[in-house]
């Protein structure tokens, strides 16, 4: 369930995109309390093209798009919605000047 801002997420799981539309999962990294690294440096490190947010703060927001991740807002809260409409092309890209549709916390 994706169902709290990107920088309260626990865990972070990274999908690829097959050819055939389905995505396989390729790993997943945990945030560390105290002293990891941030996890968006760690989407941006992993060279991740979209990121699907239920919301998440304006400083991470403008750090991915001046990194060149895409970021667009979930609008069901299910993984696998959330993954059928990203394979699809259905979720909405967020720009800093789209930021007020995501969801607050």
């Amino acid at each position: 369930m994706v169902g709290e801002s990107l920088e309260l997420s626990e865990i972070l799981d990274f999908y690829d995109l097959r050819e055939d539309g389905r995505f396989e999962h390729t790993s997943h990294t945990r945030k560390c309390l105290g002293g990891c690294s941030d996890l968006v440096e760690t989407i941006v490190r992993r060279e991740v093209e979209k990121v699907p947010v239920l919301t998440l703060t304006p400083n991470s927001l403008f750090r991915l798009l001046g990194a060149g991740v895409k970021v667009c807002r979930v609008v069901d809260p299910s993984v696998r919605v959330t993954l059928d409409m990203l394979a699809k092309g259905e979720l909405e890209e967020i720009g800093m000047d789209r930021y007020s549709k995501l969801a607050r916390r």
